[in-house]
């Protein structure tokens, strides 16, 4: 498996997202071409494992743990939101209630999974083998038949469980903010602010960045947690960092050079600064 094919793939649909949401005013149609482009993504990352397939179990665990699931839960995540927008009441005193009534099912959904929940959140890996090798894939479930995720040779036990609470996690947010739209019609929701500015380089050096700052206890002096700095980066950088706990394990597994980005930035001002002088 070439993974820096699959990082490719999710490149791509990310930038193919950001750009449609910028240039589509209808909104559930951008949602459909949302939901298309997903499909278009994952059929392509199948393809790729169909093709390759795996040299070892652990690269087998390591895709659909952590690398299908970035594709699978946005499809999953603009089917659902098709689903919840499309039968939203269009009179505005009953909104609420609908939206309230959407973020309850959707947390009903954390409850029946809470403790694959803490084991993903947390990475833990000690029945990794059980629930993301192909050869224990359960009976596929209704609506992962209809979303194109029943092939045995593409699924495993929990890779869609595992979609469905990074995508479920991104409805609840987005719902919530829905919320506050409809009482203060003019407000900008969090997680629509700064929206004109796009992190360009790899997600491991903005993950390096969010610790770094925490570790210097330059926010809130020190008292801040890492999750609401990497969500504020994501916010202002428009870059999904969903995945940042794994990614800070990437970063400890260095061998050598373990703050490479930080490094990388000194340099860069380093240099500015001395052509400044000239």
């Amino acid at each position: 498996m070439n993974l820096e094919t699959c990082q490719k793939i999710i490149k791509q649909l990310d930038d193919k997202l950001i750009l449609l949401k910028t240039e589509q005013n209808k909104f559930l149609l951008m949602l459909e071409e949302a939901k298309g482009l997903c499909l278009l993504s994952f059929w392509e990352m199948k393809n790729l494992v169909t093709e390759i397939g795996f040299s070892n179990k652990d690269e087998e665990i390591l895709f659909f743990k952590k690398i299908k699931p970035q594709i699978l839960s946005k499809l999953v995540f603009y089917d659902k939101l098709m689903s919840i927008e499309s039968r939203r009441p269009k009179v505005f005193i009953l909104q609420e209630r609908y939206l309230n009534r959407c973020i309850i099912e959707l947390q009903r959904f954390f409850e029946e999974n809470q403790a694959l929940n803490l084991y993903y959140w947390k990475d833990e890996n000690f029945l990794d083998e059980f629930y993301f090798l192909r050869k224990n894939k359960k009976q596929a479930e209704p609506y992962e038949i209809f979303i194109g995720n029943a092939d045995p040779e593409f699924s495993t036990q929990h890779d869609f469980t595992i979609s469905c609470i990074i995508a479920y996690e991104n409805l609840i947010k987005y719902l919530e903010n829905e919320i506050v739209k409809l009482h203060h019609p003019g407000l900008i929701p969090e997680n629509e602010r700064f929206s004109k500015m796009k992190w360009t380089s790899q997600k491991i050096h903005i993950v390096e960045m969010a610790y770094a700052l925490q570790s210097s206890n330059v926010i809130n002096n020190g008292d801040i947690e890492i999750k609401v700095i990497i969500e504020a980066f994501s916010k202002i950088f428009n870059v999904d960092l969903d995945d940042y706990y794994r990614t800070y394990q990437d970063i400890r597994m260095r061998k050598t050079e373990r703050t490479k980005f930080l490094d990388k930035m000194k340099q860069s001002l380093q240099n500015r600064l001395d052509d400044s002088d000239i």
